[in-house]
């Protein structure tokens, strides 16, 4: 039986936050734990969730990526960066997530493999909030010519 809940409650920023909260308490419980793959399992799933949820809002006609360049033409190259991280972030998820059942099956769990993989996915996510959020400054706060 699972104990880590895996539905992310909010949106945003704040969904990210919770998602990556929610495979970190799964990744530091004892991994001898009964359940230890499968909870890694479903809050990886979790965050590919939000993942996606992120990369269909932000692309959407209309979204923070269009409005960000309509704000500031000069950002596209930037924001084209961006959403190219969409994809891979998404693909690594999934991939990690499809290997951790698979060991969990086959009975081939790797603690610190897993826990190492899925440090790396947390810590690229991270770093891609963080990217968007300083576009987001740059886009919507930012004085031209000023440092804020």
């Amino acid at each position: 039986m699972s104990t880590v809940s895996t539905a992310p409650r909010v949106s945003g920023h704040d969904a990210f936050r919770e998602a990556r909260q929610l495979l970190d308490d799964a990744l530091t419980s004892p991994a001898d734990r009964p359940g230890w793959g499968a909870d890694v399992a479903a809050a990886l799933g979790g965050l590919h969730d939000i993942l996606v949820r992120h990369q269909r809002a932000s692309e959407a006609p209309g979204g923070t990526l269009e409005q960000m360049v309509d704000a500031k033409p000069g950002l596209h190259s930037k924001v084209r960066a961006l959403r190219l991280e969409h994809p891979l972030l998404i693909d690594d998820a999934r991939g990690l997530t499809n290997e951790v059942e698979a060991a969990v099956l086959g009975g081939t769990l790797d603690a610190e493999r897993v826990r190492w993989k899925a440090g790396a996915l947390q810590d690229a996510v991270r770093r891609h909030v963080a990217r968007g959020t300083d576009l987001l400054y740059e886009a919507f706060h930012r004085e031209e010519g000023g440092e804020g």
